[in-house]
């Protein structure tokens, strides 16, 4: 199974470090965290037998979905089972993990005033393993008619693109600092 996946560390802000309005930004471009599409999508390019993450055609598919879900979730998850509904729970773990990464990911970069966030990419191409935000739809029976928003889109918009975002650091200050 290897190493757990480790996602990559946020920085803090120092004390020192000058944030705020009247500080000249910058943007922040492609940032991403691959995963993959919906049981909804999948399952219509898949035979039932092939419902599993560890199944010969997921083998071009499953980009970091074992480390996504060991990492968040632990190591108890049985990735070979195959089936409707370990399928689907697989999927959606994985998705859940690519929302739980870049929303650190957002709110991290939101703490040091940028310009402007870029995720990549929007959209993906087919209904597999990627970096897209929205999954694939095409007019497949039992497949999404022009793709839905993944969960991460629903943990972006209610938190990290608000307005107003509240995001902490890890520099462990106090009031008596």
């Amino acid at each position: 199974q290897g190493a757990p996946y480790r996602p990559p560390v946020v920085p803090a802000v120092q004390p020192g470090h000058a944030i705020g309005p009247a500080v000249p930004g910058y943007m922040k471009t492609e940032a991403g965290v691959c995963t993959m599409s919906s049981f909804e999508s999948m399952s219509a390019t898949l035979a039932p037998g092939d419902w599993s993450m560890h199944a010969p055609p997921m083998h071009q598919r499953n980009y970091p979905c074992d480390p996504i879900i060991y990492s968040y979730f632990g190591s108890d998850h049985n990735l070979d089972e195959v089936g409707e509904a370990p399928f689907k729970r697989h999927l959606y773990l994985c998705m859940l993990g690519q929302a739980l990464q870049l929303k650190a990911t957002v709110e991290s970069w939101r703490s040091q005033n940028p310009w402007a966030i870029l995720l990549w990419q929007f959209n993906d191409i087919w209904p597999t393993g990627g970096w897209g935000l929205v999954e694939y739809g095409t007019p497949v029976p039992g497949q999404v008619l022009g793709g839905r928003w993944k969960p991460v889109m629903h943990f972006l918009q209610r938190s990290s693109y608000a307005d107003v975002a509240a995001v902490c650091g890890t520099a462990r200050l106090g009031f008596d600092d």
